[in-house]
């Protein structure tokens, strides 16, 4: 029994919580058995010793970018919320690496899969202005030009494995949750893909400076927020969702470190600054809010089982 509105969950077992349930597909050869393959917890786990390094240096030595990666990220605060993400990043690929469950994980590879993606086309659109280490740029080159169709490969692959069927202990997502969700990944959207397509015109009115490149790369890294709400319109499982609201967490709280340690570097003149605060201020509301209710949820589920 799932721990929902009546009005959303109906009197059956929700023999598919996905709309787009694959009915059609040959039982005889089906197998979902949620389990992550061998080879996505190879690779995240491989991937991690990549990560770890470049997290720790950009959030923790942002003044030094020119000695250690791939192009020198400035300011600093470039460098933190680039490190931000790679912290998260970091939890999200150990719990694909450890999931029991692949549902559980699937989302993190959804939301992995448009990120790299953009920033290999970032990268090939912009090889004249990577003046880092020779060595550390061929290392991201690499990774960002391989790894779009190994994770895409990758989920295709797994992604039949998903059942598409809710924990014996699990929740639904209500509906205001969703339409929330969906509200974020259109305004991220929007914001991402404008410093994609173009950031001449933001930067003289971003809260920091910096130059193409990095507003590029900004660009695509909300590009992974956008997955993941989206994602919670689609799947309404909680045990889908709940990791990777963790994660938000320590995104979150990383800007949020990131912004009282470069705050020297905003503009308080501009009004997009104070946009940013509260945006960031909304997103972390709306993460607590989201997980306490959906926590609360699995435990009364877990009395009345």
């Amino acid at each position: 029994m799932l721990c929902a509105d009546a009005a959303e969950v109906p009197d059956t077992k929700q023999a598919a919580l996905h709309p787009q349930f694959d009915a059609h597909m040959n039982p005889a050869i089906d197998r979902r058995d949620d389990k992550v393959l061998l080879v996505n917890r190879i690779v995240h786990a491989l991937l991690l010793i990549l990560v770890l390094p470049a997290a720790f240096r950009l959030f923790m030595y942002p003044e030094q970018t020119e000695v250690y990666f791939a192009w020198a990220l400035k300011p600093r605060m470039a460098a933190m919320f680039q490190g931000s993400f790679y912290f998260t990043v970091l939890f999200t690929f150990s719990y694909v690496a450890l999931a029991s469950k692949w549902h559980r994980a699937a989302v993190i590879m959804w939301a992995t899969l448009p990120v790299i993606s953009l920033l290999g086309l970032v990268t090939l659109l912009n090889l004249d202005k990577f003046n880092g280490p020779i060595g550390a740029f061929r290392l991201w080159f690499f990774v960002y030009i391989c790894l779009p169709p190994a994770v895409a490969a990758l989920l295709f692959l797994n992604r039949r494995r998903d059942p598409w069927q809710p924990e014996a202990v699990d929740a639904v997502l209500p509906s205001s949750i969703r339409a929330f969700s969906a509200g974020l990944a259109v305004a991220f959207l929007l914001v991402g893909m404008s410093l994609l397509i173009a950031p001449e015109q933001l930067i003289p009115i971003w809260p920091w400076q910096m130059k193409p490149l990095a507003a590029r790369v900004l660009g695509s890294v909300l590009i992974a927020p956008v997955a993941v709400h989206a994602y919670a319109v689609i799947d309404r499982r909680w045990t889908s969702l709940r990791k990777v609201t963790e994660a938000a967490f320590i995104w979150n709280t990383c800007i949020v470190i990131s912004v009282i340690r470069c705050w020297d570097e905003f503009d308080p003149s501009k009004p997009l600054t104070w946009a940013a605060i509260a945006a960031l201020a909304i997103e972390f509301a709306f993460t607590i809010w989201a997980y306490t209710t959906m926590e609360k949820r699995m435990r009364d589920q877990r009395v009345t089982a």
